[in-house]
């Protein structure tokens, strides 16, 4: 548009500029007929002396050719000589002729018309001006707009962005939050716009979706919560009469269906716990209680409790730490995932094999891994083992469980700003790494 434009203006100019010299190349050219008709009356020739002056009152710097009707030339200035010259029937037939005319490298524009005095006489007149003065005037034009149009492209293109900027920072803020909007964090709200527009209106629904997914959310995890705390009550007695029956019969096959059952209830227990910690976790806002932790010890005692498995499963336990590590988290939650994991990879481990836990700190983070040479997890597995109940084909026939206890070792390190993840290889073992910022830890 900007270039469309200053070319309709420079063409407009220049259409002005030329009109102008054409009006005065006309008035010269009437000028001179009228003193050569004004001669003829006193039956005298045109002075050439006289023509010259009203050329350059009129027209300063113009020039003329003076030739009669057979083309034969009376008067002109030399560089005139150079051009072309038309005959007499040419210039009648369009009445008068304006062109461009270039001479010696320099451009003029040229007129020709006729002079007839008492229809006798007739003459044909040639007037001519520089261009120097209209060609000055449209370079200057044409410097301008070079330069003013990319300096107007520069200005839009920096108004448009501060202006489209200014129009989607609000979206681009609802975005980022947005995005860190998840199932453990449905609290977040999009920051709406103080103009009401379709903008805002789209913030306020999404706000409302997100409320209603909110709401839905703490049902959900409500509902489990009280469910596994009603279940957790009627298990207990149930496991408590069994004992006692198991401990009053005498009959074998009654003795081998009351130990499978305390077998199932005790899975039942478990899980109902299970379901109860991971419900409590996923709760928005669900906040660890810290305060100081010595993690070296934290660790050394929940080896220490699995020793014995490890004993009974004749499987090594190994500790290695580095230097005594003091951290703000919540003793009780970091002692459950601890167990978790060291309980899984004693459990998965054939004998003779071998469990390694090295506790370490690098670059202001706590870094903590748990190794072992057991059956490993296949590829297609690696990528599900921290969702809640989900379990490998291999675990569901060797290995009781509910699958819950890998996403709750992973919600307790993310409710510690830590990050937790696995690398395996079948049959050759796993490798649990776990992260823990000290600073961010300390906030």
């Amino acid at each position: 548009m900007f270039l469309v434009f200053g070319v309709f203006i420079y063409q407009q100019v220049k259409s002005a500029n030329l009109e102008k010299v054409d009006v005065r190349l006309e008035s010269l050219a009437q000028k001179m007929r009228d003193e050569m008709d004004e001669e003829f009356e006193k039956h005298e020739f045109p002075k050439i002396e006289k023509l010259q002056t009203i050329a350059n009152d009129i027209l300063p710097f113009s020039v003329f050719r003076l030739c009669d009707s057979s083309g034969a030339t009376i008067y002109a200035d030399s560089i005139l000589l150079k051009t072309k010259l038309y005959s007499l029937k040419e210039i009648q037939s369009k009445k008068q002729i304006i062109e461009k005319i270039r001479i010696d490298h320099k451009r003029f524009r040229s007129l020709w018309h006729t002079v007839e005095i008492e229809e006798r006489h007739e003459w044909m007149l040639q007037v001519a001006t520089p261009m120097s003065g209209v060609e000055e005037n449209l370079d200057q034009l044409e410097l301008v707009l070079w330069t003013a149009i990319p300096f107007a492209l520069l200005l839009s293109v920096v108004a448009v962005y501060v202006i489209v900027r200014r129009a989607l920072k609000p979206l681009s803020v609802m975005i980022e939050v947005a995005n860190r909007v998840s199932a453990s964090n449905l609290n977040e709200r999009l920051i709406l716009p103080y103009q009401h527009d379709e903008v805002t209106m789209l913030g306020s629904a999404l706000n409302r979706m997100i409320e209603r997914i909110e709401a839905a959310f703490k049902s959900q995890k409500q509902f489990i919560a009280d469910a596994s705390h009603e279940i957790r009550t009627p298990i207990t007695i149930i496991q408590s009469e069994l004992e006692f029956a198991d401990r009053s019969s005498m009959a074998e096959p009654a003795r081998k269906s009351i130990h499978l059952a305390l077998d199932e209830l005790e899975h039942l227990r478990k899980l109902a716990g299970n379901l109860l910690l991971l419900a409590r976790l996923e709760i928005s806002g669900a906040i660890p209680h810290f305060r100081p932790v010595r993690l070296d010890e934290l660790i050394t005692d929940c080896v220490r409790k699995l020793s014995k498995m490890s004993v009974e499963k004749n499987v090594a336990l190994q500790l290695h730490i580095e230097n005594a590590i003091e951290l703000l988290a919540d003793e009780e939650m970091l002692c459950s995932a601890f167990l978790n994991l060291i309980e899984n990879a004693l459990k998965y481990t054939a004998a003779n094999g071998r469990v390694t836990i090295e506790l370490s700190t690098e670059n202001e983070v706590v870094r903590i891994k748990i190794h072992d040479t057991g059956v490993g997890i296949s590829p297609d597995d690696i990528q599900n083992v921290f969702k809640p109940f989900y379990r490998s084909d291999v675990s569901r026939a060797t290995h009781g469980g509910s699958g819950l206890g890998l996403s709750i070792v992973q919600r307790i390190i993310e409710l510690h700003k830590g990050t937790i993840s696995v690398e395996s290889v079948v049959n050759q073992g796993s490798t649990f790494n776990m992260t823990i910022p000290l600073k961010q830890a300390e906030k």
